[in-house]
């Protein structure tokens, strides 16, 4: 390795690479040892011959280790060149060799060479005729204290690119007293004496003194801060920040610390004529038209798509029973289903078969978003859509003129609204509760009364319709049907008469239907790897260990159902292929569970025989 010398002209650096090197002749058959080497010792190496004239303490502490004896360290000989560079560097710093004026910037070109200050700028020139407010790039270069000056164009600026540099690398002189600024290209010269000899070995004689008002004051890196204005050929230009080397070189020649940027100015105010949302036209969505003019009409934009919502909300499907709203005796009987797609925030609505009903059932409303109504279409303004907290048991919904009246929810969707409940305040049971501590407040006797006299057992429960009419005598129109729905059941009684085990699948297919699970073979795959005696028999936590596993979307109370009512043999164990077999909803669904039945009728069947746990509840409200 040859240590660099900067500005030397030559490659330094690396001049070997690590490797085996051969000795000279006659012995160009060995190679070269640790043994070969030692100060004062010369070695040849491809026919350049290098003397060791010392080591460092790690090579002197190895040799000693090897019983060999490291001679005296020798004076390295120095570079004549370098050093007669370095006295002229010295010389030409200190004392001048001509007679006039000489300033000898070669050390500061080695010290500071590749050196640039930067400084963000700008030039407010908007009190002038057609002026604006430009951004500029200052440049100080500590080489030579020079200055450059670069404009930055903003997007359509209407100026081309070639015009970037505003002031080109020179020394910008400093206004100062009563000194005019000197004209852009002037140079101001010494002063000359007399003019000696003729031809060739002409030379002249200057004077160093400078007379006259000569103007020869610049700018430094010490007149350049954050917050000062710099007159630039009679342009002001405002410095409010830098980069962080310029901070870090006031830091440490200056000791400046507090180089903080400021505002940049007031902004410009640029006028521009408002042509404000055009009004919808009828086709397409409004979304569409919206982005047609949004960034430009020239720039049209695509719709933009929540996918984050969109992949966490995928196959999720909110299934909701309604009935028309309307003095029509025609149409009082009619039931709809009206199904919520949370991931795009979509509606459709189906119409189940009814016999000698007079009217085409099936698809009452195509699936799309659905504006809420009194909204102006052609105003102009943004649009509110139907989203999936708009939709519980008690709402009331108007599509298309058509009002609906949602009667009942199915269990996936009750179930659902119960687990995300901070998306759904109706379902939310924290704030139920409080509803009806603050309503309920002032008849706590009232309502312990009309509990016991229905109570007779004093079992602490009563019917699911006495707990609702108590419930909205009590709270009145506070409380909505899903609120009270809620409230019945998480205080319900878990005590349900026995359920067939067709029913219990009809659940559990309803439940992978929403979120379209089909990995039914993965299931035996998993199943059959815990089998060890490959007969087909597993525990029912091995079997619930593998469906969390796959996070198969069916509650443990109806995985539990399923397995009570399956054969066990003598070790409790149950038939995995069956278990897979009865919950596989596409090759063996179960009647019932199809999406055209009553779900209305379906939910009260089951909380007509249901008890609500009212002695929890009061416990829970005021501690009693």
């Amino acid at each position: 390795m040859e240590p660099e010398t900067r500005n030397s002209g030559m490659s330094q650096g690396r001049f070997l690479s690590k490797h085996r090197i051969r000795k000279p002749q006659p012995n160009e058959n060995e190679y070269y040892t640790v043994d070969d080497f030692n100060i004062g010792e010369t070695v040849k190496f491809y026919d350049r011959q290098f003397h060791i004239t010392g080591c460092d303490k790690f090579t002197k502490q190895f040799l000693e280790d090897m019983d060999k004896k490291v001679k005296t360290p020798e004076v390295q000989p120095k570079d004549p060149y370098q050093n007669w560079r370095d006295n002229e560097m010295d010389y030409y710093a200190t004392k001048s060799k001509r007679g006039y004026h000489s300033v000898d910037n070669l050390k500061q070109f080695l010290d500071h060479d590749r050196e640039v200050l930067r400084f963000n700028c700008y030039w407010d020139d908007r009190d002038s005729l057609y002026g604006e407010k430009r951004d500029m790039v200052l440049l100080y270069y500590l080489s030579d204290d020079t200055m450059e000056v670069h404009e930055v164009l903003p997007p359509n600026s209407g100026r081309e690119l070639m015009g970037r540099t505003f002031l080109h690398r020179s020394k910008v002189p400093k206004p100062k007293g009563d000194y005019l600024l000197p004209t852009v290209g002037s140079k101001n010269g010494p002063l000359i004496l007399n003019v000696i000899g003729s031809g060739r070995h002409q030379r002249t004689m200057m004077d160093s003194s400078f007379p006259g008002p000569n103007y020869h004051e610049y700018y430094r890196d010490t007149d350049l801060m954050i917050g000062r204005t710099v007159n630039v050929w009679g342009r002001r230009f405002h410095l409010y920040d830098c980069d962080p080397f310029t901070k870090e070189h006031y830091k440490s020649k200056y000791g400046l610390t507090n180089l903080h940027p400021v505002q940049a100015g007031s902004p410009k105010v640029a006028y521009r004529k408002s042509t404000g949302i055009p009004p919808y036209n009828g086709y397409g969505t409004e979304q569409d038209s919206l982005n047609n003019c949004y960034p430009s009409p020239l720039m049209l934009k695509r719709s933009d798509k929540d996918w984050k919502k969109f992949m966490s909300k995928t196959s999720v499907v909110l299934r909701f029973s309604a009935r028309l709203e309307t003095t029509n005796t025609n149409h009082i009987d009619r039931r709809f289903i009206i199904s919520a797609y949370l991931e795009d925030d979509t509606v459709s609505v189906f119409e189940p078969p009814n016999r000698n009903s007079g009217f085409i059932t099936g698809k009452f409303l195509e699936r799309n978003k659905i504006t809420k109504p009194n909204q102006d279409r052609f105003s102009g303004k943004t649009l509110e859509y139907y989203t999936g907290c708009d939709f519980y048991v008690g709402a009331h919904v108007k599509f298309n003129y058509h009002d609906f009246y949602i009667m009942d929810a199915d269990e996936f969707t009750l179930h659902y609204m119960e687990e995300h409940s901070s998306e759904f305040p109706m379902a939310d049971i924290k704030i139920i509760k409080e509803k009806i501590q603050n309503v309920a407040s002032k008849n706590v006797d009232e309502v312990k009364k009309f509990f016991t006299k229905y109570d007779y057992k004093q079992s602490g429960k009563v019917p699911f319709e006495l707990f609702r009419s108590l419930l909205v005598k009590v709270a009145g129109a506070e409380l909505t049907d899903h609120e009270i729905l809620t409230v019945a059941r998480h205080y319900q009684l878990k005590e349900h008469a026995e359920t067939s085990l067709d029913a219990v699948l009809a659940q559990a297919h309803d439940f992978m239907r929403k979120y379209n699970f089909d990995q039914f073979r993965k299931i035996e795959t998993l199943c059959f790897h815990r089998d060890v005696d490959r007969k087909g028999w597993l525990h029912p936590e091995q079997v619930k260990s593998v469906c969390h596993s796959l996070k198969v979307p069916v509650p443990d109370e109806i995985l539990n159902d399923i397995w009570s009512k399956m054969d066990n043999d003598d070790f409790g164990r149950i038939n995995y292929y069956d278990f897979i077999k009865f919950i596989n909803w596409r090759e063996n669904p179960v009647q019932g569970s199809t999406p055209t039945e009553d779900l209305h009728q379906e939910q009260q069947k089951q909380r007509a025989s249901s008890s609500v746990n009212y002695k929890s509840l009061m416990d829970d409200l005021y501690g009693q």
